[in-house]
């Protein structure tokens, strides 16, 4: 129960700062960086949370590979985690970060299954058209699902939306029993 209360104290300090700044976006992005370094590159995760690294090297090597990457506030902030010892919570907090800004913006986020891959803009245009449906700031994910066999499947805000054309044909069966 300390491990929430940890993530949720950082994650609302950090958009606190970022809302007092005027940087809820920048901070945004720099976030999703950093999440998909650490998911992508274990070892560099295994680096910041190595104790037997000290914290000043852990934090020159971060100035000097995010220096002109992130923002001076994110990167202070990843040194206030590296100091008190919290780096290796950085996700969880930045899932808190997230649902604050995602909020604060009245904005939520759902998963589009598809065949192949969507382009920008069929995926712009489905959020587009989702965040007019829901009033609210839509992001969808795009992800591959070969069972569908044509449409799409949307996910979002524990409902689904399904345009599949195994949808289609599962309705036509039911019709025709």
């Amino acid at each position: 129960m300390a491990q929430l209360s940890v993530e949720a104290t950082y994650g609302q300090a950090l958009f606190d700062a970022a809302n007092d700044t005027g940087q809820l976006e920048k901070i945004q992005g720099d976030i999703l960086l950093m999440q998909k370094l650490f998911d992508e590159t274990p070892d560099f995760l295994k680096f910041v949370t190595m104790p037997s690294i000290g914290n000043e090297e852990k934090k020159k090597i971060l100035r000097e590979i995010f220096q002109d990457k992130l923002s001076k506030e994110t990167l202070n902030f990843l040194f206030i985690l590296i100091d008190k010892g919290r780096i290796g919570a950085f996700q969880k907090i930045a899932k808190q970060y997230q649902s604050l800004f995602r909020a604060h913006n009245a904005c939520c986020e759902g998963i589009v299954y598809s065949v192949e891959p969507l382009n920008d803009e069929q995926k712009r245009k489905l959020q587009e058209d989702l965040s007019k449906l829901l009033r609210k700031k839509v992001l969808l994910k795009n992800e591959i699902d070969l069972s569908l066999l044509g449409g799409i499947k949307i996910q979002i805000e524990g409902k689904i939306l399904d345009a599949s054309l195994k949808k289609k044909m599962e309705n036509l069966k039911k019709g025709i029993q």
